[in-house]
């Protein structure tokens, strides 16, 4: 074709034809903006414009505006390239076209997990009930149904022999308790007591347990720290990941713990517990009174750190720094367990950290 007709063809198309967008066809080594193409097909730079179809009211609301996506056809998927969240939209019928990646404004929120009592596996009896629907994922939930004023307590012997005793309040509230001791035969006993001294046996079961992860029974509330998701202790939390803006476990270990650092000592607690052996910390309630023990350290440490998708454990037992029984925290960072001892970074600050070692700590039990 003569050089100056080819440029009458284009100038025509300027003139009279749309610029369209072009697709771009999987395995095609051309598209429709190839000039080679429309001098072979001079026929299409004539070729009226289809007229717009009318989309389906379905997907349009008041104002003309269109409907939200529904979530059948919404999808969420992360970039290879960096930690940006991305949202795959199929769009519906009308208008029709390709596939469009949007970046979504919202950031990547770290998954918290919930215990539920669903009652698929239960064990029950007039005075309690045992739901242990998800063992596998690293607890159980009793709650108690008999007489109000019964003491009761709950021992979970684990594979090997170990075993720690839980309060089991009296309240009627399903309380969710750890498996903390790994897969194998766990056996559950209920103990009830009429007059806070003397305890009987009132039922027990046998289970197996094979965890799904082993960190998983450090990431759900249980009755060391009891929270929920509008807990004051979560709320902050959310705050403190919001301020960091990215999961950096490292980063959220060390703000928690500064944040937690603020809260005193509480003398007078720690003598009114040596007697009160059914005491139990709340994180909240630590943050209303801003002083406590060590336990109600870790409480909130684990109250936390646990939503933002960090296990915590809490750790009773013994340590060379103190005499008697002392509580602390170990967290899951960089592939292994840490301790964090909260009471002595609130009292000593960072000169204590070389002393927060394993030699110096001997754990009986873990919640």
């Amino acid at each position: 074709m003569p050089t100056f007709l080819k440029q009458f063809l284009l100038f025509l198309r300027q003139l009279f034809v749309k610029e369209k967008k072009p697709y771009v066809f999987p395995n095609d080594s051309w598209d429709y903006g190839d000039e080679q193409w429309w001098e072979d097909n001079p026929e299409e730079a004539f070729a009226p414009e289809p007229e717009e179809e009318t989309p389906d009211e379905d997907h349009f609301a008041d104002a003309g505006k269109m409907v939200e996506p529904s979530p059948e056809w919404t999808t969420t998927t992360n970039s290879p390239e960096d930690e940006t969240e991305y949202t795959v939209i199929d769009p519906p019928p009308y208008p029709s076209g390709p596939v469009v990646i949007q970046p979504s404004p919202q950031k990547i929120e770290p998954i918290a997990l919930w215990p539920s009592a669903p009652g698929t596996l239960v064990h029950e009896r007039p005075s309690v009930l045992i739901d242990y629907s998800n063992a596998n994922h690293g607890y159980i939930t009793v709650t108690h149904r008999g007489d109000p004023a019964d003491r009761c307590k709950l021992r979970i012997i684990g594979p090997l022999g170990n075993w720690q005793h839980f309060t089991v309040p009296s309240s009627g509230a399903a309380k969710t308790y750890p498996l903390c001791y790994g897969d194998g035969y766990y056996t559950i006993e209920f103990y009830k007591s009429y007059d806070g001294k003397d305890y009987f046996r009132s039922t027990s079961l046998s289970l197996q347990v094979e965890l799904f992860s082993p960190v998983w029974p450090w990431l759900y509330p249980n009755t060391y720290s009891d929270y929920s998701p509008d807990s004051l202790c979560v709320y902050y939390a959310k705050m403190i990941y919001a301020a960091i803006g990215t999961f950096d476990p490292e980063a959220i270990v060390r703000e928690v713990s500064n944040f937690i650092c603020g809260i005193s000592y509480d003398y007078e607690l720690a003598e009114r517990v040596q007697t009160d052996t059914f005491w139990l910390p709340n994180p909240d309630e630590v943050l209303w009174a801003l002083k406590t023990i060590c336990f109600g350290y870790a409480s909130l440490a684990a109250g936390m750190l646990r939503p933002l998708g960090i296990p915590t454990k809490i750790c009773v037992g013994h340590t060379t720094l103190t005499q008697g029984l002392h509580a602390w925290n170990e967290v899951y960072v960089g592939g292994e367990w840490q301790i964090l001892d909260l009471t002595f970074l609130a009292k000593g600050g960072v000169k204590i950290a070389p002393l927060l070692t394993r030699e110096n700590y001997h754990a009986d039990y873990c919640g």
